[in-house]
């Protein structure tokens, strides 16, 4: 509710709380409601509101129904990144006007435009003054972004193949999570896409035992909350682990069965299409 619209037409009637509340409340209660939010019957507000020459729903502006939308936009994005659909989260993005946000929706906002434009190797500089931007003021900053922004620059460093830099940045994003408490199916996706990109990172760097537990730990969480969306690409990164390590063909192939069968599920064709080859090298003893 903004209360704002209500005082600025009692105000632009040249009407006085004493004058507005007479035969309807009491002023004191109208002030509460002015000055600090405390919500009066729906009768009597109902009723202050005619007087007002307005309805109540006028209290409860288009930025409600904007936000949503922004929402779901921001959901969308977010889903695209986990599905590795990053064009259509970079066009979903350039649709945005950073204006109609509000603050939550703009560290998300900032968040999800560094990860597209680092996973599609776009502008380091870019990247990392949108993650920068999330570190300025931790105390401003809602926690989940500030590992998201330690992730997102441990990608950069893992990129640029600068190795103990990005070590850092991942090591500094897992402590973050390990004190994190998981309240809704978002907060799941955010830790997932930490102990992902750590995995990957040390995946890379050849330590497939550390890039394992953390892989393991995805798993877990996703059984506990269930949920699936990052299964797959989970599980098609255990594939290759134990593939580089020479597991036996047989469980790299379940693995791999697992990856395509989540893949499928959650609709991510992109990640199918890199099963495919995967296993034609398995199968082939590439």
């Amino acid at each position: 509710m903004d209360i704002q619209i209500f005082v600025n037409r009692r105000k632009e009637l040249g009407l006085s709380q004493i004058e507005l509340s007479e035969g309807i409340c009491t002023q004191a209660t109208l002030s509460r409601f002015e000055n600090h939010g405390q919500i009066p019957s729906m009768k009597i507000l109902t009723l202050l509101c005619k007087k007002l020459q307005m309805d109540v729903g006028e209290l409860f502006p288009s930025v409600a129904i904007k936000d949503s939308v922004l929402n779901k936009k921001l959901d969308k994005i977010e889903f695209n990144i986990v599905s590795m659909e990053y064009e259509e989260a970079e066009e979903l993005i350039k649709s945005i006007n950073v204006a109609h946000l509000t603050t939550q929706q703009e560290w998300r906002y900032l968040y999800l435009k560094g990860f597209t434009h680092t996973l599609m190797n776009k502008d380091d500089a870019d990247s990392f003054f949108y993650f920068n931007q999330l570190l300025a003021d931790h105390s401003d900053v809602d926690n989940k972004y500030i590992f998201l922004a330690y992730t997102g620059i441990g990608l950069i460093y893992m990129n640029q193949a600068d190795y103990d830099k990005a070590e850092y940045f991942f090591e500094k994003a897992i402590h973050q999570i390990d004190s994190y408490t998981i309240e809704s199916v978002e907060d799941v996706c955010r830790v997932l896409t930490v102990l992902y990109y750590a995995a990957t990172f040390y995946a890379t760097i050849k330590e497939y035992d550390t890039s394992d537990v953390l892989l393991r730990r995805g798993v877990t969480i996703c059984g506990e909350n269930h949920v699936t969306y990052y299964l797959a690409r989970i599980k098609y990164l255990q594939a290759e682990n134990a593939y580089v390590n020479e597991f036996g063909q047989e469980e790299v192939k379940e693995l791999i069965r697992d990856a395509a069968a989540f893949a499928r599920l959650n609709k991510n064709t992109v990640l199918l299409e890199k099963i495919k080859v995967f296993e034609d090298r398995v199968v082939k003893g590439e």
